[in-house]
C-alpha cells in the first residue's frame, strides 16, 4: 500500500514545464530542482538526512517508499551514504524529468511523447490534466499574499528560490506583486523554512552547494585559459 504523505518533485515539474510539456525557460538549473525534489521527497518518507554540519548525505532507511519514482531515487544514492551533497545531487540528475514524468503519466496527468533524430531520442510531458496544476498555482498564490504555507509548499517555494526561478513561475500568474515582491516573500518563506522543514533545508543545500561546485569549476577553467592565452 503507497504512502500519503505528499510527494513535491512531481509538482516541481508541473510548474517549471510548460502546458505543452517543456522547460519554461533555457535555464540550465530546472534539472537541479527536479533532483533537488527527489532528495526533499526522500527526507520526508525518512529515508535520508545529513550529517550534523549538513554537508554530506546520511541515508536512515534502506526500506522501499512504496512509490516506485522514490525507490529508484534511493537506488541511485544508497551507495552515497556519507557523501557530499553535491555529489549525492549528481547522481540523480541523468533526466530526473523522465524518472518524475513516468510517475506523473501513471497519475495520468501527463502523457510522455517521444520523438528520435541521429539515435538521440527527446522527450515532453504534455499536460492532459490541467487541474493539478491549476491547483498547484491557486496555492502558491495564497503563499504569496502572505498566506501560511504548509511544508510542502515551503519546499517547492525554497526550491524555486535556489535556481532564481521566481519569474518563471508567477509571470503567468495575477499576484498583485511586483516582481521584487515576489522574490522577497519566496525568499522569506525559503529562509523560514530553512528553520525548521529538514526536507527544504536539505534540497535547498544541495542545489546551492552544488551550483557554487560548478560555479568555481567554470571560474578556474576560464582563469586557466586566460592565462594560457596571456
Amino acid at each position: 500500500m503507497g504512502d500519503n504523505r505528499r510527494i513535491v518533485s512531481t509538482d516541481i515539474l508541473l510548474l517549471l514545464y510548460t502546458d505543452q510539456g517543456k522547460p519554461s525557460t533555457i535555464n540550465k538549473a530546472i534539472p537541479y530542482a527536479l533532483a533537488g525534489g527527489l532528495l526533499a521527497d526522500l527526507t520526508t518518507f525518512g529515508k535520508i538526512t545529513t550529517s550534523t554540519d549538513e554537508k554530506k548525505l546520511v541515508i536512515t532507511s534502506n526500506s522501499p517508499t512504496g512509490h516506485e519514482m522514490l525507490d529508484e531515487a534511493l537506488d541511485k544514492v544508497r551507495a552515497l551514504d556519507g557523501k557530499r551533497l553535491p555529489r549525492v545531487l549528481r547522481a540523480l540528475l541523468k533526466k530526473p524529468e523522465y524518472c518524475i514524468g513516468k510517475e506523473l503519466a501513471k497519475q495520468r496527468i501527463v502523457t510522455i511523447k517521444e520523438k528520435s533524430f541521429l539515435g538521440i531520442t527527446r522527450r515532453t510531458y504534455p499536460i492532459t490534466n490541467p487541474s493539478r496544476k491549476a491547483q498547484l498555482h491557486s496555492e502558491l498564490l495564497t503563499v504569496l499574499r502572505c498566506g501560511q504555507p504548509n511544508p510542502a509548499q515551503e519546499t517547492i517555494l525554497s526550491l524555486i528560490a535556489a535556481i532564481g526561478a521566481e519569474h518563471i513561475l508567477f509571470r503567468e500568474i495575477e499576484t498583485g506583486l511586483t516582481k521584487r515582491e515576489v522574490k522577497k516573500r519566496i525568499s522569506t518563506v525559503q529562509k523560514q523554512a530553512h528553520e525548521h522543514n529538514p526536507s527544504a533545508r536539505l534540497a535547498y543545500n544541495a542545489v546551492k552547494a552544488l551550483q557554487r561546485q560548478v560555479g568555481a569549476m567554470v571560474a578556474t577553467q576560464a582563469a586557466t585559459a586566460g592565462t594560457a592565452g596571456s
